[in-house]
């Protein structure tokens, strides 16, 4: 099974698109320890509405498939390049939603559907 889930903070956007696909690479910055942290890459395909309300800085949690690429450069030397195949990507940090009052929206992108502070039971 290769499964791979990952929060953290999103950053790096880089999206590429044509007429026949549409590509976002990005990575997710996980803090190793007081004083490191390391950068995730990871990779979308034809899923950009999975990335609603979701911006530069944003806390994340990251669910998708680990990826190995190795290739020869145009010197002949051989590349590697380790990354995160996105299945669903969901938003973690609190926001206001249009008012001052303390409000929690989380949103499911795999069903799209979202849940406000009133609609919780406690």
């Amino acid at each position: 099974m290769n499964k791979v889930k990952i929060s953290g903070i999103y950053t790096r956007p880089y999206e590429s698109t044509n007429e026949k696909f549409y590509r976002l690479d990005f990575t997710v910055t996980v803090s190793r320890n007081e004083t490191k942290n390391d950068y995730i890459d990871c990779c979308l395909w034809n899923k950009k509405d999975m990335l609603y309300g979701i911006n530069e800085g944003d806390e994340v949690l990251v669910e998708g498939k680990l990826r190995k690429d190795v290739w020869k450069d145009k010197f002949g030397n051989w590349v590697t390049k380790t990354y995160v195949v996105v299945e669903t990507i969901e938003l973690l940090n609190d926001k206001e939603i249009g008012t001052n009052e303390d409000s929690y929206e989380q949103v499911n992108f795999e069903t799209n559907a979202s849940t406000t502070k009133d609609d919780l039971p406690f």
